[in-house]
C-alpha cells in the first residue's frame, strides 16, 4: 500500500475533501479513496492528469452512461474544469 500526505481540497460549491489513501493509477488518473469533510462521507477523488478537454468530457459522459450499474461511482462535482 502507498501511503499519501494529507491533502485538503476546496471546490468553489464548498465541497472539501480529505485524500486518506492512493486506491490506483491508470493512463490519464490518479485515484484516492477520500472523506468530504463537511458530510463525513467516504467518497473518491480522481485526479486527471493534464490532458484535452475532450478527454475529460469523454470520461464524464461515460461515467454518465454507466450510472446506476454495480460498482459504478456517482459523480458529485467536477473541480476546476468546465
Amino acid at each position: 500500500m502507498v501511503s499519501v500526505c494529507v491533502l485538503w481540497l476546496k471546490t468553489n460549491r464548498g465541497f472539501f475533501f480529505q485524500l486518506v489513501r492512493k486506491l490506483g493509477r491508470g493512463k490519464y488518473s490518479e485515484v484516492f479513496e477520500a472523506i468530504n469533510v463537511v458530510s463525513n462521507e467516504k467518497c473518491v477523488v480522481k485526479t486527471l492528469k493534464p490532458v484535452k478537454k475532450k478527454k475529460i468530457k469523454r470520461e464524464i459522459k461515460i461515467l454518465e452512461n454507466l450510472r446506476g450499474g454495480t460498482n459504478i461511482i456517482t459523480l458529485q462535482v467536477c473541480i476546476g474544469f468546465m
